[in-house]
C-alpha cells in the first residue's frame, strides 16, 4: 500500500487544487469523483470553506421525532408496571 492510498479524497483534491494548475475537470478525472462535485469543492475552497468538516444539517434526518421517542418511553414503562405488578 503507497502512502497515497491512505489520504482522503478532500485532502487529496485540496492539495491539487492549491499546488498545481489543474482545472477541476482534470481533477475529477484524476480523483475518479464527479465533474459536479469537483466544481463544488472548487467554489467553496476559494471561499475558504474547509470541505473536510461537514456542514450542520447535512446527512440522514432521524425517522423518529423527540415526540415519538417520549411516547415510546412512556409505553415501555406502563408496560414495565404493569409486567411488574
Amino acid at each position: 500500500m503507497e502512502i497515497i492510498d491512505t489520504i482522503d479524497t478532500k485532502t487529496k483534491f485540496i492539495v491539487l487544487h492549491a499546488l498545481t494548475d489543474m482545472t477541476s475537470k482534470q481533477i475529477s478525472e484524476a480523483l475518479g469523483i464527479p465533474y459536479s462535485t469537483a466544481r463544488d469543492w472548487t467554489t467553496k475552497t476559494d471561499e475558504n470553506i474547509d470541505i473536510r468538516i461537514i456542514a450542520e444539517g447535512r446527512g440522514r434526518k432521524p425517522e423518529i421525532t423527540e415526540e415519538t421517542k417520549r411516547k415510546i418511553a412512556r409505553c415501555r414503562d406502563e408496560s414495565t408496571k404493569i409486567l411488574n405488578s
